[in-house]
């Protein structure tokens, strides 16, 4: 089961792969209907997040992705998981 931290960033990096999977792909149709598939993907994905912390509450640990202790020290910034 995906946190709805997890889901949201998937929906953003679904939307990524779409973007770049509809730039070389020549037919319009085909290019339309992929655009189609991945946005109704993503809106899946960002409505069960939404379901789930409106149903059950936010996450009791929240994920953390990026932190930052100083920002004078570029290898103080890390990615967490």
């Amino acid at each position: 089961m995906m946190t709805p931290e997890q889901a949201v960033v998937a929906s953003i990096l679904l939307c990524v792969a779409g973007a770049v999977l509809t730039i070389p792909w020549p037919p319009p149709d085909a290019r339309g209907w992929l655009a189609f598939a991945v946005t109704a993907g993503a809106a899946i994905l960002i409505l069960g997040a939404v379901a789930h912390v409106l149903t059950v509450g936010p996450s009791p640990q929240p994920a953390k992705f990026w932190s930052c202790r100083a920002w004078d020290s570029p290898s103080a910034c890390m990615w967490t998981a």
